[in-house]
């Protein structure tokens, strides 16, 4: 997360109008949420693969 931000800031600081700037960060953040929400949602594959190695 940290290198999104800093990927991010740049824009964020050099636009002058203010609306651009939380257009930017609006979308930025629900970037991030939505990577969150899909990283719960699915698991990783490592607990899958050892439940099935412990079954």
């Amino acid at each position: 997360m940290n290198l999104v931000s800093l990927l991010m800031l740049p824009a964020i600081i050099e636009l002058q109008h203010n609306n651009m700037r939380y257009v930017v960060a609006g979308v930025a953040l629900v970037v991030v949420v939505s990577a969150l929400v899909i990283s719960k949602r699915f698991g990783s594959g490592i607990e899958a693969a050892a439940e099935t190695v412990n079954a």
